[in-house]
């Protein structure tokens, strides 16, 4: 299944784009959860922890007053990106999959780069903080 097809909210679903696996959940008939699920983080190898942390930290602050999205990393070292948003129809919900997923690619070339203790280009940053389409989050 791609995020074009998606089933009618709000029964929960799962695909993969890319390497990324998408869970779709609304627990609540309001709202809806979505997660994108990027990569397994081998932290304890990793020689610039500290300045991967650090920038998920920072993605988050810059982020807040502009996007729902948040980037996370779970029990298992997971790394994820994570939205609550007002339950969408389904041209919406699409709209919605789409940025999460571009934010994604943006999010794991980010924390590439910061994983290598290198410098985060200026376009990458950009999608991150870019503002969101109004229909998408009201």
């Amino acid at each position: 299944m791609n995020f074009q097809e998606t089933p009618p909210v709000p029964e929960p679903f799962e695909f993969t784009s890319d390497d990324h696996v998408v869970f779709v959940d609304s627990t609540d008939p309001a709202a809806v959860r979505v997660e994108i699920s990027l990569r397994g983080l081998a932290l304890d190898d990793l020689p610039h922890l500290g300045e991967a942390l650090l920038l998920l930290h920072r993605l988050n602050a810059a982020a807040r007053p502009i996007h729902p999205w948040v980037a996370s990393i779970d029990e298992d070292d997971m790394l994820l990106l994570s939205a609550t948003v007002p339950a969408p129809d389904r041209p919406a919900l699409t709209a919605i999959l789409g940025e999460g997923l571009a934010r994604a690619h943006a999010l794991d070339a980010l924390w590439s780069t910061a994983r290598d203790g290198k410098n985060t280009p200026a376009e990458t940053l950009q999608t991150w903080t870019s503002t969101p389409n109004p229909l998408q989050f009201a």
